[in-house]
């Protein structure tokens, strides 16, 4: 058998044919149509002569390419089940159920950060996946001594920088009597944590009406809405420490105004799981990038010793 040489090529060829153009080619390869192009033309400059048929309506084969397409797509299709046979697209893969909050609001704009140091390990994360299927989770829930913590919530009100100076520049008593309240539904199963209607009665700040308003379940949604200066939110900061820090968001009160949670953000991997390299990484980064959560936390809010010291 002769050398296999152009593997890049033929594969590009064999995509856009199957496909109907390049475009449709380079979603399922994942490198651009034109990168696609010059694939091909390096092939057909090699053997001296046009494969495709290039036309408003897509590619088509020439009469040369014709005679051999079949073994091209048979080809691929058996390298396929190699593939699948050795498990090539999952050896590299982690799959992680998740909280949607965590997901959505704190590891989404950390990501970068992740594939910077392991650009050839795919996360795939599905906030709905059966834990059975699962190499790890991350979840919301009360400590379990099985889990590794990430860091517990401490929630205060929030409000956007216009609020704020709305807030703070009254004299008045009840500072946010006139202020819609936006709640979040994310913490209703952690009995120890504050909502509305408890905040105001151990702080004050409103006479009346602290469990109306707004509900949202996902904090991503919540979010978008306080910073458009459509009230204040009762909020966990452990997500959100950078707009706090950057000022997109504001705390109109003291810090000390606030509670911890009894729940926590807990990483849960099997020691099955943890035998495989990747899910090692993605474990110690995740740790890591915790401790600097943990660390900006308590920077701030009031410690809670017995919770945040025990389980690190």
């Amino acid at each position: 058998m002769g050398r296999l040489t152009h593997l890049n090529a033929l594969q590009a060829l064999e995509s856009a044919i199957r496909m109907g153009s390049f475009k449709k080619a380079e979603k399922e390869l994942g490198v651009t149509a034109a990168a696609l192009g010059q694939r091909i033309k390096s092939l057909e400059d090699y053997l001296g002569s046009p494969l495709l048929i290039r036309s408003h309506d897509g590619v088509k084969p020439t009469e040369m390419l014709k005679e051999a397409l079949s073994d091209l797509e048979n080809g691929f299709a058996l390298l396929a089940q190699v593939a699948d046979k050795l498990k090539f697209e999952s050896k590299n893969s982690i799959q992680i159920t998740a909280n949607s909050n965590w997901a959505d609001v704190w590891l989404k704009p950390k990501l970068e950060s992740f594939y910077s140091h392991y650009p050839n390990i795919e996360l795939h994360i599905n906030k709905n996946l059966d834990s059975k299927l699962a190499d790890c989770e991350i979840h919301f829930t009360e400590i379990n001594q099985d889990n590794d913590l990430l860091f517990y919530d401490y929630l205060v009100p929030i409000t956007s920088p216009l609020n704020y100076e709305r807030i703070t520049s009254l004299t008045q008593k009840d500072l946010i009597q006139g202020f819609p309240l936006l709640h979040l539904d994310a913490y209703n199963e952690d009995q120890e944590a504050h909502n509305w209607p408890s905040w105001v009665r151990q702080y004050g700040h409103r006479k009346t009406g602290a469990e109306r308003g707004a509900r949202y379940k996902q904090m991503d949604q919540a979010l978008k809405v306080t910073r458009s200066n459509a009230g204040v939110l009762l909020c966990g900061l452990v997500l959100i420490l950078d707009e706090i820090n950057s000022e997109k968001l504001c705390m109109p009160f003291d810090i000390k105004e606030g509670g911890w949670t009894s729940y926590a953000y807990q990483l849960s991997i099997s020691d099955a799981q943890l035998k495989r390299p990747q899910v090692r990484k993605f474990k110690e980064w995740i740790t890591k990038e915790a401790q600097v959560t943990r660390s900006k936390l308590e920077k701030i809010a009031p410690r809670k010793i017995s919770r945040l010291v025990a389980h690190t």
